[in-house]
């Protein structure tokens, strides 16, 4: 596997962690979202069905101050007792219908059911007991037992109701716990099965890739800046079984070089030995490449050139003894 396949590995393991990770969290979050939302709703189903029971007591207290009222003879505050009943009256009804429109479930909606028709005729009775107040107290009287037994009977059915919505609530409440307590495991186990695979294909990438170069990288490199150097004779000591690695490779090389270099060194002395022999003797000695450039003469030649300098000028004004090294035997035709 070659590194750059290896990084593009662990470069897409990194991106499609990082995409299930986001998934679950967003997974998450939106059923924790409508877990909270249904919450929502129930405490104002709640809030909606508290008003009806207000006003349902509010109603219960108009019709006895229409008796009190109706005793003192008062009608000015009949008056304003008939103006406060209907406002008790619209606000029941218009929470009523908001109670039959919300998502309660069918226990609570059917209870809402049932209690509609009694609403109405509570109301319906206080509305006509009111009516009469400040001027006929005996009627109200008279009516008031019918109408606290409305009143006892829609006390029991608005507490049942009440009851069944608070119960719900307290469900929506624990699924809305229980929703973020699974979301917050998800998200931890799922970022720590993440971290763990991605550890193990790092680990598992870096041992292929240090198998690759034989050693650690940082060691790869101080060997090769050694070799560079020109220093031949340390040892290099692969592990066992390694003969592929590029630090197997860097271990041939300087074997490679060391050898060279011990031939070069050979080879310098040799020609150092038959160039201190050519200079000893009286013969002049001149050599030339296959392109009959002049690469070596010797002493005697040099000697023979200094001394002749003057003369060859004469035919060849630029010649220089001191240059005939590296210029072509043609020129001297």
């Amino acid at each position: 596997m070659k590194l750059k396949r290896s990084l593009m590995i662990l470069g897409s393991a990194g991106l499609t962690s990082a995409v299930l990770l986001g998934t679950v969290g967003y997974v998450g979050q939106n059923t924790l979202l409508r877990a909270n939302a249904a919450h929502a709703d129930l405490s104002k189903v709640i809030r909606d069905q508290m008003q009806v029971d207000m006003m349902h007591d509010a109603i219960h207290s108009d019709v006895l101050n229409a008796l009190i009222f109706s005793i003192n003879k008062d009608s000015a505050a009949a008056g304003k007792l008939a103006e406060d009943l209907q406002r008790h009256v619209a606000s029941i009804n218009a929470s009523l219908e908001t109670l039959s429109q919300a998502d309660v479930g069918p226990t609570a909606a059917e209870e809402i059911a049932n209690a509609r028709p009694l609403l109405l005729a509570y109301t319906g009775k206080a509305q006509e007991l009111v009516s009469i107040a400040g001027h006929d107290a005996a009627s109200i009287q008279n009516a008031l037992p019918d109408f606290e037994a409305r009143f006892s009977a829609l006390e029991e059915v608005l507490g049942a109701l009440g009851d069944t919505i608070e119960a719900r609530l307290g469900d929506a409440e624990q699924k809305s716990n229980t929703v973020a307590h699974w979301v917050t495991i998800a998200q931890i186990t799922s970022l720590i099965l993440i971290a763990l695979g991605l550890m193990t294909l790092s680990r598992l990438i870096n041992r292929r890739i240090t198998a690759q170069i034989g050693t650690d990288p940082s060691e790869a490199k101080r060997v090769a800046e050694r070799v560079a150097a020109g220093e031949y004779d340390f040892d290099i000591t692969l592990a066992p079984g390694d003969e592929h690695s590029i630090y197997a490779e860097l271990k041939r090389m300087q074997g490679n070089l060391r050898a060279r270099a011990e031939q070069d060194r050979i080879e310098t002395e040799r020609f150092t030995r038959i160039e201190q022999g050519l200079n000893a003797v009286n013969t002049n000695v001149m050599i030339a490449d296959v392109d009959r450039n002049i690469i070596w003469v010797n002493k005697s030649v040099q000697s023979m050139l200094a001394l002749a300098e003057a003369d060859i000028r004469k035919d060849l004004p630029e010649f220089s003894a001191a240059k005939v090294v590296g210029t072509n035997i043609d020129a001297f035709h």
